[in-house]
């Protein structure tokens, strides 16, 4: 039997949370972010889901809430003479997840 390492014990636990207790948007939406290493725009996270950025604002809204993901905006440029436009960034802090997450401190 292959041993997992910590970081699957991890997102195999996220996941059954996000499972249990939210919508299949929400589910998505994670189990794209456990795939990914780095912080992803929103843009960027819309398009891997399929959704729209209003979408997923709303949805990572929730998530942020439950201390599931945390978020950080940063101004980015989209031409090079025109004026920054702030882009919101998405990442899993796993540390948060873990440490303050009642989904992952329940006696049950």
């Amino acid at each position: 039997m292959e041993e997992k390492t910590d970081m699957t014990v991890f997102i195999a636990l996220l996941m059954r949370v996000a499972r249990a207790f939210f919508q299949t948007q929400q589910i998505v939406v994670l189990d794209y972010l456990t795939k990914h290493e780095t912080a992803i725009s929103d843009e960027n996270l819309a398009k891997g889901v399929g959704l729209t950025v209003k979408e997923i604002h709303k949805i990572c809204g929730t998530l942020k809430e439950a201390r599931l993901i945390k978020t950080f905006t940063k101004a980015e440029p989209k031409k090079a003479e025109q004026r920054a436009i702030p882009r919101t960034f998405y990442y899993i802090d796993w540390q948060q997840v873990t440490a303050y997450n009642p989904y992952f401190n329940s006696p049950y």
